[in-house]
């Protein structure tokens, strides 16, 4: 779900009275309509490091000589930003629990079943954003495991 969000658009939230200040100090006036979207922050290099487009398992691995309070801050802001699929707050997902159980099991009941392999892994996929996001274009060869 990091490479592949769900949902494309940001649901708007509007900002109070008095406005408010960002971390980087920038101000929003009130009114101000905000966003944003996990397709954003899933991809940011400061989180999930430079390859951000490309799939590294081992981005969620302890790197070599990396202190453990070191790697599991690391290892909870990973988490942290990819949880935010589901919103936050008050907007969170009603369904998140069952979601990531669904999809945890058929996941791996899928890939117990099948070798699933893209025809060419350099072909880039197009996508359709409304709402959701959908995915379109992917060559893949699939066939039963023995």
């Amino acid at each position: 779900m990091r490479v592949c969000p769900g949902i494309g658009l940001a649901p708007k939230r509007v900002v109070p009275e008095g406005g408010h200040i960002l971390p980087d100090g920038r101000f929003l006036p009130a009114g101000t309509k905000v966003g944003l979207t996990s397709a954003v922050t899933s991809r940011d290099p400061g989180v999930f490091g430079a390859e951000v487009d490309s799939f590294v398992p081992e981005r969620w691995l302890k790197e070599d000589g990396e202190a453990d309070v070191a790697f599991n801050q690391r290892f909870r802001r990973m988490h942290e930003v990819l949880d935010f699929v589901f919103g936050a707050g008050t907007r969170v997902c009603l369904g998140k629990n069952l979601a990531k159980l669904e999809i945890y099991k058929a996941i791996a009941t899928l890939c117990s079943l099948y070798d699933i392999n893209l025809v060419d892994p350099t072909h880039e996929w197009k996508h359709y954003s409304s709402w959701f996001v959908y995915q379109l274009d992917i060559p893949t060869v699939i066939s039963r495991r023995d």
